[in-house]
């Protein structure tokens, strides 16, 4: 009696799913450039796959990010959370003390952070400011008085 209702179960029950999942179409196979093109979209960029701070992605301007001095940043508390301390390549990140006068835009002191930046200054920092700019996140970048430390200002 129970092999009996274990077979009508299975009847009844599994084998409709397993023969749905059988017979159904499994969907056409991408080729690599189209995965990459339906997962990227408008964000494929020939450097995406690259080194972003490679001498062949970056521009004069890119490259000269930390030439001038950075006027008018007041840094007020530094952010404590565990991402902010373990970040890589910075001595800290800060909040502003008060808003800052860019030379076309105001920017609301709460709504910028500013990482100093760690040791020299080389293609992974410059990399960052141009990913940074890529993304819509750059503010400024230059070397922050009185110490001239380079520093990165983003929304």
């Amino acid at each position: 009696m129970f092999q009996m209702h274990f077979a009508l179960q299975f009847v009844l029950l599994i084998a409709p799913l397993w023969f749905k999942t059988l017979t159904q179409a499994a969907p056409p196979s991408l080729s690599p450039q189209q995965l990459r093109e339906s997962l990227l979209k408008n964000r494929d960029h020939p450097w995406i796959e690259d080194f972003h701070g490679s001498d062949m992605y970056l521009s004069d301007e890119n490259k000269n990010a930390f030439k001038q001095r950075l006027v008018g940043v007041k840094l007020g508390e530094k952010l404590s959370s565990p991402r902010a301390v373990t970040g890589s390549f910075n001595e800290g990140i800060y909040m502003l003390e008060a808003d800052y006068n860019a030379k076309d835009k105001k920017y609301e002191a709460s709504k910028v952070v500013v990482k100093i930046v760690l040791g020299p200054v080389d293609g992974k920092i410059l990399g960052e400011v141009k990913a940074l700019k890529d993304v819509g996140y750059f503010i400024a970048s230059g070397l922050l008085p009185p110490y001239g430390k380079p520093a990165i200002l983003m929304k």
